[in-house]
C-alpha cells in the first residue's frame, strides 16, 4: 500500500521520468531487504546508524559514489514522504554525509569523427529501417534530445513551417529546439516510407517506430547507436547519450553562449551546463599545446 503510495507521490507530485521512479523503488527494495537480514520487520523502526550500515555494505559491494548518492537520495524522499503523510515522524537517512563524487567531463565524439560517421548512414529506397535509423542518429544529435524524450516524440511536435520541435522533458516540462532543412528533408522522408510501410500508420503517432509499427522502446534506441559507434570503431562510450554529450560540447567549443545550451539541453539549473565549458578549456589546452612555441 505505502509502495503504490510512494510510486504515485514519485511520478504525479515530484514528476520523476519513469526510470528514475523505478530505480527509487528498486532502492527502497533492496534496503527493506538489508533490513530483514538485520532482523528488522518495519521500515519506520530504523535508526541513522542502521541506515548508515547499509551504506557501508553498499561500499564494501564496490557500488560507484553515483549509485551511493542516488540510494541515500532514495532513502531521504521516502522518509520525506512518509512523514508528509503521517506514517512516521523520523527521517533516519537526513544529515547522513557521502564522500563528495569526483567530477567527470562528459565523454563525447571529436567533431571529425561525428562528420565521418554521418557520412555512411546510409539509406536505402523505400527501406523503413535504413531511415528510422538513421532519423534516430540525426535527431540525437541535431537536438541534443535525450533518448526517453526522443521516445515520447510525436510528429504533431514537429513544425516544418517554423522549423523547430516541442520536446517534452523531465518534470513534463516543455521546450523547442531549431531544427535544420536538411533534418526537416529526412523527416518527410521517413514519413513517407512509414505511410508506406505500415497499412495503418498514424501520422500524428510516434516519429520512432519498431519495426512493427509500434512505440519504440529504449533498449531498440541503445542498440541502435551502439552498434553503428561500434561499427564505425567511435572509442568512447556508445550510447545514445552521448550524442547529447556530443551537441553539448560542439555548440560550447563553437562559442555558443552556455544559457543558450542550457535552454537547449532543457537543464533545470546552469550548474548542470556548465561542465560541457570544461570539454572547451580541454580544447583550448590542446590547440594551445599544439600551436604556442613555449608550450
Amino acid at each position: 500500500m505505502v509502495a503504490d503510495e510512494f510510486r504515485e507521490y514519485l511520478t504525479y507530485e515530484k514528476r520523476f521520468s519513469v526510470h528514475t521512479v523505478e530505480a527509487y523503488i528498486k532502492d527502497i527494495t533492496q534496503f527493506s531487504g538489508y533490513l530483514d537480514d538485520l532482523g528488522i520487520e518495519f521500515l519506520y523502526s530504523v535508526n541513522p546508524q542502521q541506515v548508515r550500515l547499509w551504506v557501508v555494505s553498499l561500499v564494501e559491494d564496490k557500488y560507484e559514489s553515483s549509485s551511493l548518492h542516488r540510494k541515500l537520495s532514495s532513502l531521504n524522499t521516502f522518509y520525506k514522504f512518509s512523514i508528509k503523510k503521517g506514517y512516521t515522524t523520523v527521517n533516519p537517512a537526513k544529515g547522513i554525509q557521502l564522500p563528495k563524487q569526483p567530477s567527470r567531463l562528459p565523454k563525447y565524439i571529436e567533431q571529425s569523427n561525428i562528420e565521418n560517421l554521418f557520412e555512411h548512414l546510409e539509406t536505402n529506397e523505400g527501406d523503413f529501417v535504413s531511415y528510422r535509423n538513421k532519423v534516430v542518429f540525426e535527431i540525437l544529435y541535431a537536438t541534443g534530445i535525450r533518448r526517453q524524450e526522443l521516445l515520447n516524440l510525436k510528429w504533431k511536435d514537429i513544425d516544418t513551417i517554423l522549423k523547430q520541435i516541442k520536446i517534452l522533458g523531465k518534470g513534463n516540462k516543455e521546450r523547442i529546439v531549431p531544427i535544420s532543412n536538411e533534418l526537416i528533408q529526412l523527416l518527410l522522408s521517413y514519413k513517407n516510407v512509414c505511410n508506406t510501410h505500415f497499412e495503418n500508420f498514424d501520422n500524428w503517432g510516434f516519429v520512432i517506430l519498431t519495426d512493427k509499427g509500434e512505440m519504440a522502446y529504449p533498449i531498440l534506441i541503445y542498440r541502435i547507436v551502439h552498434n553503428r559507434l561500434k561499427e564505425a570503431e567511435i572509442k568512447t562510450q556508445k550510447s545514445p547519450h552521448v550524442l547529447r554529450h556530443t551537441f553539448a560540447t560542439h555548440l560550447s567549443n563553437q562559442g555558443a553562449p552556455l544559457n543558450d545550451i542550457k535552454e537547449l539541453l532543457g537543464h533545470a539549473s546552469l550548474a548542470s551546463t556548465q561542465v560541457y565549458t570544461h570539454n572547451s578549456i580541454e580544447k583550448l589546452k590542446e590547440i594551445f599545446k599544439h600551436s604556442h612555441p613555449k608550450a
